[in-house]
């Protein structure tokens, strides 16, 4: 995700990256004392995990030093250090409508507002539970991939999460170049007619 500037930390509509400012809020209310035991510490095997995963990383960057750091391990919202992967948590929505890929997709993006990272070239420095996404109403493009790999898993997809680089129009969501929908469908319509009208020409030559 090349760049830097305005464009890096604001999406086309405005929206600023905000995550660390809503983390250190969060961190500092009574709510943060009332989370699960899990959220705050790590059990002992999550424990052993983590030293595990920090000598592969060791190894990692001694074998590939112009490689990125692997995004492997990061703080949630009570700052404590988790296993990236067990922020997707198998979930199951009570509308059956959303079980088709399209259908959660498009519920997520329009429930949750979209904000870009607050550095455009590395992973987010706090990765929080999906429950706290939805409580906030706003993520980053990991916190939206993560709860929607939890809803697709849990509606029965084999469902990932990759971790890579997009385009700057998709990081900052510039729709200007996309075609409005309405267009489209009146396009596809227009295109159906003219070729149902082409049909019946030939049908009656």
């Amino acid at each position: 995700m090349p760049g830097s500037g305005f464009a890096d930390n604001f999406t086309a509509e405005g929206s600023k990256a905000a995550k660390m400012e809503r983390t250190q809020e969060f961190r500092e209310s009574s709510a943060a004392q009332n989370q699960p035991e899990s959220y705050g510490a790590n059990s002992i095997k999550e424990a052993l995990c983590l030293e595990y995963v920090a000598n592969f990383q060791d190894q990692f960057k001694e074998l590939f030093p112009e490689r990125k750091d692997l995004y492997i391990v990061a703080p949630n919202e009570c700052g404590v250090e988790k296993m990236v992967c067990t922020t997707v948590r198998p979930t199951q929505l009570p509308y059956k409508s959303l079980y088709d890929m399209q259908s959660a997709a498009l519920f997520l993006s329009h429930f949750l507002r979209y904000e870009t990272l607050q550095d455009a070239t590395k992973p987010p420095q706090v990765l929080p539970s999906s429950t706290r996404v939805l409580e906030w109403g706003v993520g980053d493009a990991f916190d939206m991939s993560v709860l929607l790999a939890s809803y697709l898993i849990g509606a029965g997809y084999d469902a990932y999460v990759v971790y890579g680089t997009a385009p700057r129009w998709i990081c900052v969501k510039d729709q200007t170049k996309v075609v409005c929908p309405i267009i489209a469908a009146e396009m596809e319509a227009a295109a159906a007619a003219a070729a149902a009208e082409a049909a019946a020409a030939a049908a009656e030559s």
